[in-house]
């Protein structure tokens, strides 16, 4: 039994887990754009590596997001084979 004093939701302003999503979202976009904006430069054969302490941050990211994209891919790929496999296998079974 729903009573009124049940079914009554006050509305909520911003809460932290709200503002916390908005500044992961803003590190993820900002991310992403760094990034990026390595991809439009002149491909060079041998890439000029800074050795200071301060550029770890940055050759992290690059290594993260690789990581990230290759790990997107297969995941991509193996829901679609195997959706595609069990499509087949049901229809042969």
């Amino acid at each position: 039994m729903v009573t009124d004093h049940q079914s009554v939701r006050t509305p909520r302003a911003f809460g932290w887990v709200d503002l916390a999503v908005a500044g992961l979202l803003a590190a993820l976009i900002y991310a992403v754009v760094t990034v990026a904006r390595e991809w439009s430069g002149v491909l060079q054969p041998v890439p000029e590596l800074h050795l200071e302490a301060r550029y770890l941050p940055l050759y992290t990211l690059f290594s993260l997001s690789r990581g990230v994209i290759a790990y997107g891919v297969s995941f991509l790929f193996t829901m679609v084979y195997g959706y595609a496999m069990a499509r087949v296998a049901g229809r042969s079974g």
